[in-house]
């Protein structure tokens, strides 16, 4: 388990599963990048994580302390 915003473990788990607002997400991750990263485009969701799965689902507000499970 890690939490969602250590970005680089993220990038290299072979697949991540975690819940947000009452939906399950699953899957590998494609790309992921702080909000609070002066590069960031969403910095409208302070403290949070935005990602893509290889499933083309997509987040802007995870939370960084959301558990993940990883493998």
């Amino acid at each position: 388990m890690i939490q969602a915003g250590d970005i680089n473990a993220l990038r290299l788990a072979s697949s991540v599963r975690f819940e947000h607002q009452g939906k399950t997400y699953e899957g590998s991750v494609t790309w992921a990048e702080d909000n609070d990263s002066p590069l960031s485009h969403e910095h409208n969701h302070p403290g949070c994580i935005s990602l893509v799965l290889h499933t083309g689902q997509s987040l802007n507000d995870l939370p960084r302390d959301t558990l993940v499970e990883t493998s």
